[in-house]
């Protein structure tokens, strides 16, 4: 399951194709995020295109969007503890590293 919509659709796109038989040829790393994605590729290669279903859930949910049915507790617990591992991960490389790869991100160096 993953709060990114934009994954989710792009993840079953290319799993659709892998299981129509269709042979991926992607300059990997002319894509965005073209690392992650030949990663995932080679990965549902490996264990099979039917091995795998991608799932959106409603990021940082609140108990609204539980009683309006846009989400269950279930997958707001999960992408809570999901976004909790991803703050300690990042953590681990330190402030600065932080910072520099913010900036990074908004192109001001």
């Amino acid at each position: 399951a993953s709060d990114s919509k934009a994954f989710v659709t792009k993840a079953r796109k290319l799993q659709k194709h892998m299981l129509k038989g269709r042979i991926i040829h992607k300059h990997w790393k002319l894509i965005s995020d073209g690392d992650l994605w030949e990663h995932f590729y080679k990965a549902l290669k490996a264990k099979s295109p039917t091995s795998f279903k991608a799932t959106w859930v409603k990021g940082h949910a609140t108990e609204e969007h539980i009683s309006k049915g846009i989400t269950t507790q279930v997958h707001k617990a999960g992408n809570f503890e999901a976004d909790r591992a991803a703050d300690i991960g990042a953590s681990l490389h330190g402030e600065l590293f932080a910072k520099a790869t913010k900036r990074f991100g908004e192109r001001i160096l």
